[in-house]
């Protein structure tokens, strides 16, 4: 699944759950009600799958603290699913509301500390268990249920927003090419490293590796002038390249090669650094990594 697709729709749920929780702030509770049970069963599937979406995009981020901590409060909120007993003189709902608030403001906490994502999302998650403690301890529990409820719900609008702002952000590092002297010898040198041949183009004189994890890929090029002079070259893969190249220029950076359509089925502008290295904005799809020509895997 393409992960912006993934980041959109764990925004828009994160989202629609904060609106609906801050609106089920104001909404009196009725107990037996099935059309309430049905209400908060759509916020907390909604914001189930927000909190999922936010862990995932920051994941490399947060380290194992932060995985606890969303462990902890994706299980808990899991827990609030569907029917809310009381069985043993416990009150689930009250019980696993409290450890979800608890994983909550751990991952805000952690989210702090790494600056990882909005430190807006961050503090409100810290708050929620915060207001609700004070408000308690001040004898003021159904006010501070109503404004707990809505900073809640406030940071999930919040977490939400960086997600469709990252779903939007297309453009991403893809491949560096670097310069070789003799093809066939730095193909041997990093077949060697560790790192698998997908292209092999000795008439342009010409290879390209896939990298561990499988997101990147490694390009060598000779220097016979044809596409790339003897100097690295880093490429950012966009879905919308007219739309990057706008934006460049109108920031004042203009490409020293304009955007066209390549014979390797790639559609690139190309730009230079102050020191002269070369950048490529592109568009390749599927030819990115599986071109017709493609080396079969044995």
């Amino acid at each position: 699944m393409d992960p912006t697709r993934l980041f959109r729709f764990a925004g828009f749920s994160a989202i629609a759950g904060g609106m609906l929780r801050i609106v089920s702030a104001f909404v009196p509770w009725v107990p037996a009600s099935a059309g309430l049970e049905v209400f908060y069963l759509c916020i907390d599937v909604a914001l189930l799958a927000g909190l999922f979406g936010v862990y995932l995009s920051l994941a490399e981020e947060l380290g194992v603290l932060g995985l606890i901590a969303f462990g902890v409060a994706a299980a808990a909120l899991a827990s609030l699913v569907g029917p809310d007993p009381e069985r043993f003189g416990i009150d689930f709902y009250g019980f696993g509301s409290s450890i979800h608030a608890a994983g909550l403001a751990g991952l805000g906490v952690v989210l702090w500390r790494t600056r990882a994502g909005s430190r807006a999302v961050a503090a409100a998650w810290i708050a929620v268990p915060l207001l609700a403690v004070g408000f308690e301890a001040a004898g003021y529990p159904a006010l501070g249920f109503q404004l707990v409820g809505i900073v809640y719900g406030a940071g999930f609008v919040a977490a939400g927003g960086g997600l469709l702002k990252r779903a939007r952000s297309d453009f991403d590092l893809n491949q560096v090419t670097l310069p070789a002297r003799d093809l066939a010898e730095s193909i041997d040198f990093y077949r060697r490293l560790g790192l698998r041949l997908i292209v092999d183009s000795p008439e342009t004189a010409y290879a390209r590796f896939a990298l561990p994890g499988g997101a990147s890929t490694l390009s060598l090029h000779v220097d016979v002038g044809v596409c790339t002079p003897p100097a690295p070259a880093i490429y950012f893969e966009t879905r919308e390249p007219e739309r990057v190249v706008e934006e460049l220029r109108t920031a004042g950076i203009t490409p020293v090669e304009a955007l066209e359509d390549k014979p390797w089925l790639w559609r690139e502008a190309w730009y230079a650094d102050p020191a002269g290295n070369r950048l490529c904005v592109y568009n390749a799809g599927r030819n990115r990594k599986d071109p017709p020509w493609r080396i079969a895997i044995a």
